[in-house]
């Protein structure tokens, strides 16, 4: 065990995914086998028993507390990291006929963006080239016919963030937070719905948060 913890104690700043807490490893480690006790491994439970349910709801709840996630929001767990939100987010709320706009300020929100012209008519609001900056709020090209304003809240390979929730008349701000979630307070009211791959900073690779308010459900 010295060993291990010796080895443990190592500095790790790969971008991703993240280091987990060695006494989260050690928990997973004790109950990998068996869990509170049922004689089943997480890896073996049934996502509809009560067992998972319980841990669901309780990683829920944990996030709900650290977050203050208000009550008309949405806390879901899914697949496909966040790239597989550049898909599902236009799929859900961009309409037919629709709009939606997209600030780009690297490479993720740029993959986005190319995601989202499958789907829909998508409007670049705002890009900088290089990207290492943030343009100016005010010089944003606006569309008040979009549904949406998407953009990446830290730009991990590029290493721009932004220190500003931005504004959009539609009202619903979408961000990719997968870089900086839970690194910091966020004010969920602000957002209309907001993702995070989970290896970045909160867990292991394959889980993706997604925080969305009910109206968009």
């Amino acid at each position: 065990m010295s060993d291990i913890n010796e080895h443990r104690s190592l500095a790790y700043f790969a971008g991703g995914p993240s280091r987990i807490a060695t006494k989260v490893l050690t928990k997973v480690q004790s109950e990998l086998l068996s869990r509170d006790h049922t004689g089943i491994s997480p890896l073996e439970i049934n996502h509809r028993s009560p067992e998972y349910n319980k841990i669901n709801d309780e990683v829920e709840a944990n996030l709900r507390e650290l977050l203050h996630i208000p009550s008309n929001y949405k806390v879901i767990f899914m697949q496909g990291g966040g790239h597989g939100q550049f898909a599902a987010i236009p799929l859900n709320i961009l309409p037919t006929d629709g709009e939606a706009d997209y600030v780009l300020t690297g490479s993720f929100s740029q993959r986005a963006f190319k995601e989202g012209k499958m789907y829909g008519k998508v409007n670049l609001a705002a890009q900088t080239d290089p990207f290492t900056s943030i343009p100016p709020e005010e010089s944003w090209e606006i569309s008040d016919k979009s549904s949406y304003l998407h953009y990446c809240a830290n730009e991990t390979i590029e290493g721009v963030e932004f220190p500003f929730v931005p504004q959009h008349p539609s009202g619903v701000i979408v961000a990719d937070v997968s870089s900086n979630f839970l690194s910091q307070p966020i004010d969920v009211s602000k957002f209309g719905i907001l993702y995070a791959g989970a290896q970045k900073n909160v867990g292991a690779a394959g889980l993706t948060v997604v925080i969305v308010r009910e109206d968009l459900i």
